[in-house]
């Protein structure tokens, strides 16, 4: 006799999240409960697609990206924006804007208006990825200063501390110079910070993570 047709194997349920366990992690209390099941349990699939969409670097000839952090994380600065010149590829550059003392590293520099302009304009139609660390040294400012003098921002990524918490994180963002508005964030340490999902309510989506 014929046996009967196994029933088939249930969809597979996919990872889960308790409803306080993604509260506990910074989450929105009410973004959770909206997404939270009869089992108070929420769906990280359905968790991601309620999030900020990430921001791609500006793919734009000529065009201008600052990537600015803190002077305590200037390396983790100068990592952001070579990866960012490394994704849009052979028509990106990166140039560390300050002295090798304020930023790190080893690329094209330029500790003026005028090495950055001439720099520029030795690269015509490259999209120059400008490198800067907010310092709090008043010399280190006024050089800052005058390098965004002498050009057009078309997307500003800020660099952070996943660690930092957000209320010094969100101090930092508004001390900012008024020329550099963040277009995206690029988190350092994320895997460290205490309350993750916090980080995705600073009001600037999130473009990278490390």
């Amino acid at each position: 006799a014929d046996l009967p047709a196994p029933a088939p194997a249930p969809p597979p349920r996919g990872l889960h999240l308790p409803l306080q366990a993604a509260t506990d992690l910074g989450f929105p209390v009410e973004l959770a409960a909206s997404l939270a099941g009869p089992d108070n349990e929420i769906s990280l699939e359905g968790l991601i697609e309620e999030l900020p969409e990430a921001v791609e670097p500006l793919q734009k000839p000529g065009a201008t990206i600052v990537v600015v952090g803190a002077s305590p994380i200037a390396l983790s600065v100068v990592e952001t924006a070579q990866r960012l010149a490394g994704r849009i590829g052979e028509d990106a550059y990166c140039v560390l804007g300050g002295p090798k003392t304020t930023l790190p590293g080893e690329a094209p520099r330029a500790r003026s208006g005028d090495e950055l302009r001439a720099l520029m304009e030795a690269h015509p139609g490259r999209t120059c990825v400008l490198a800067l660390a907010d310092s709090l040294i008043e010399a280190h400012r006024r050089t800052m200063a005058k390098l965004l003098s002498v050009i057009y921002i078309d997307q500003t990524w800020a660099v952070v501390d996943g660690r930092q918490p957000v209320d010094k994180i969100q101090s930092w963002l508004r001390g900012l110079p008024d020329t550099l508005h963040p277009d995206a964030l690029a988190v350092q340490r994320m895997w460290e910070a205490e309350a993750p999902g916090s980080l995705f309510n600073l009001g600037v989506p999130i473009g990278m993570f490390d």
